[in-house]
């Protein structure tokens, strides 16, 4: 004789196993239509069609010379404004590295590192004084090469004029993010906008740039 008792549990088994695959579904569809449409979202941008006209770069852990909205001029440029102490920046930056690395023999693509600490606020008046070590971050940016065994070059924005930037195109709205990385056309205007880090988001930025790169 089959046992009551046992019988009326069978139902609610079946009933949370079901669930259970509806929510794995549902989990893995998402992340399907993220990855199929996070490059659109990327080029919709609301500052998308911006062009940068403030920028200036210190170089930080390598001798070399400032950077300016001038400066990079004619090129294809991929801004990445990131730090050390950041999870998803430190995840981003080696896959950044090797699309820098795939692209370097085109003289027209440019990989510029901006290293912030978590300190300066971009939504903070002009000319009210803020904390930046750069000294501190250059050592802390050392030590995360070291670990990752790369190399590249790094500036700082010591007196947050690009980062100010940030917030004059659009790219930060009512507050900032890292990593944010912005891909720019030959004018300077901005073609792509990615803020946080999204696993897979390395193939859209490298296929923006090869687009960026084919064009005259």
């Amino acid at each position: 004789m089959q046992n009551p008792e046992s019988s009326t549990q069978l139902p609610p088994r079946r009933r949370i196993s079901w669930t259970t695959v509806l929510v794995f579904v549902a989990f893995g569809l998402s992340m399907w239509m993220l990855t199929r449409h996070g490059g659109r979202k990327a080029i919709e941008h609301p500052a998308v069609g911006e062009q940068i006209v403030q920028l200036k770069l210190q170089p930080l852990n390598h001798d070399g010379t400032s950077i300016t909205a001038d400066d990079i001029e004619g090129k294809v440029v991929l801004l990445n404004f990131w730090g050390p102490w950041c999870g998803p920046c430190r995840r981003e930056l080696p896959h950044l590295i090797e699309i820098n690395d795939a692209l370097k023999e085109s003289t027209d693509f440019r990989l510029l590192l901006v290293a912030c600490t978590g300190e300066y606020n971009p939504f903070i008046p002009p000319g009210v004084e803020q904390s930046e070590d750069t000294v501190a971050l250059l050592s802390d940016v050392r030590e995360f090469f070291e670990s990752q065994d790369m190399d590249a070059t790094v500036y700082a924005d010591p007196d947050g004029t690009s980062r100010q930037m940030l917030v004059a195109t659009g790219v930060w709205g009512d507050r900032g993010g890292y990593p944010t990385t912005l891909l720019l056309d030959r004018g300077g205007v901005i073609q792509g906008v990615w803020t946080g880090y999204r696993r897979g988001a390395e193939k859209e930025i490298r296929q923006l740039c090869s687009e960026l790169l084919a064009k005259d």
